[in-house]
């Protein structure tokens, strides 16, 4: 891309692959930046556990970078930042939630905020050079997704970033429906829209039935329940919380990323205060009877050293282990190139004797990216002139 008056956008992650999103937009010269995640290494890069965007072209015209706008705090979407700061030094936009991430991060490669650290509000726009951006929120499997709306003297440009249309959202809002099909009345150029799901029929499914399903499975269990989501779906993890807690259940964190995304949601109010005392540590809930005690056991991508990982070779984790006749609740799915370390995982815990609950067996996982009706109803709010999957 040269300086010469034109819009492009320039992918450096996330198109054809999982992971590493990180878009590069260009008005007559001026840049901005759309996520900046990683992805994770696999059997096919060993030795190497994090992989991060190429970033070349932004070093080589750092003068001509105006800000970063992060779409919501997944790792795919904001994990590289922490090592990415001292190269982007312009503001970065970002919900309360993920300024709550994006600070850990930095923390972690002894970082800190300089100042850069902008906290957005849905509807507010934000000047970057020739860009002024929106924040338009949208439901996902994580606390304040939010899509862009990028205006520019080209036209109008929504950057979905990862949504769906959930009427049964759990601890967030619905999809901004009516902002969307004024956007779209407004006119938009084009729409670069999340495509994951595209090769699934119907729409992605509810948080909400799937929390009824899961509150379900919580009662009719025994013995101690281990339970395993994505650590980042803080509304189904707060809400399968609240579950446990309606049938007499007390809940334990294993894992940092869980400990920390509850921490996260206390301090913004997303919490319910009523729920404080169901949380309680390893080592008490390891005196207590097993049916009165639920684990959230990190891991469900197989990790090496996740905490469900562990378990399923016998380990023993403050005084808590599995045990025949426990039950391992799997409410994930399989990213792909991780099929081989889970089914390794799934195949020990059943050799434990735990009863194992999962996807291939029973819905007890839903999307957070939408299926092809879910895109569908994008197209039709935003009737954009240009799709860009």
């Amino acid at each position: 891309m040269s300086k010469t008056k034109r819009l492009a956008v320039l992918p450096l992650g996330g198109v054809g692959e999982i992971g590493m999103n990180m878009m590069v937009y260009e008005c007559d010269g001026d840049l901005i930046v759309v996520d900046a995640g990683v992805c994770f290494g696999d059997a096919s890069t060993p030795g190497v556990d994090i992989i991060l965007p190429d970033t070349k072209y932004l070093r080589d015209n750092a003068k001509r970078l105006k800000a970063v706008f992060i779409t919501h705090a997944h790792e795919d979407h904001i994990g590289s930042l922490g090592y990415l700061w001292d190269e982007l030094e312009v503001p970065v936009h970002v919900t309360p939630f993920a300024a709550k991430v994006l600070n850990d991060k930095l923390r972690q490669a002894h970082q800190k905020d300089d100042g850069r650290i902008v906290i957005v509000k849905e509807g507010e726009r934000y000047k970057a050079g020739k860009f002024e951006v929106e924040f338009v929120h949208a439901s996902h499997s994580i606390l304040e997704m939010h899509s862009l709306a990028i205006r520019t003297s080209y036209g109008l440009v929504v950057h979905t970033g990862d949504y769906k249309f959930d009427d049964n959202p759990m601890l967030a809002p619905k999809s901004n429906i009516k902002r969307f099909k004024e956007l779209g009345k407004e006119g938009v150029l084009a729409m670069l829209g999340d495509s994951t799901n595209s090769f699934t029929e119907g729409f992605s499914g509810s948080e909400g039935e799937l929390n009824v399903k899961l509150e379900k499975i919580i009662k009719a269990t025994e013995n101690r329940l281990f339970f395993s989501t994505f650590a980042s779906n803080t509304p189904r993890l707060i809400a399968t919380i609240q579950s446990a807690a309606n049938c007499g259940r007390k809940t334990c964190l294993i894992g940092r990323t869980a400990q920390n995304m509850i921490k996260y949601a206390k301090e913004l109010n997303y919490f319910p205060v009523a729920l404080t005392n169901y949380i309680i540590e390893a080592d008490e809930a390891a005196k207590m009877p097993r049916n009165e005690v639920m684990v959230v056991a990190s891991g469900t991508q197989g990790e090496g050293r996740a905490s469900l990982t562990r378990f399923s070779k016998g380990g023993n984790i403050r005084g808590l282990k599995i045990q025949k006749g426990d039950t391992v609740l799997m409410s994930s799915f399989m990213i792909p190139g991780n099929e081989r370390p889970i089914l390794d995982v799934m195949n020990r815990l059943t050799a434990l004797g735990a009863n194992l609950i999962h996807r291939g067996v029973e819905d007890v996982h839903v999307s957070g990216h939408g299926s092809r009706e879910d895109m569908k109803k994008m197209y039709g709010l935003l009737k954009p002139q240009i799709v860009v999957p």
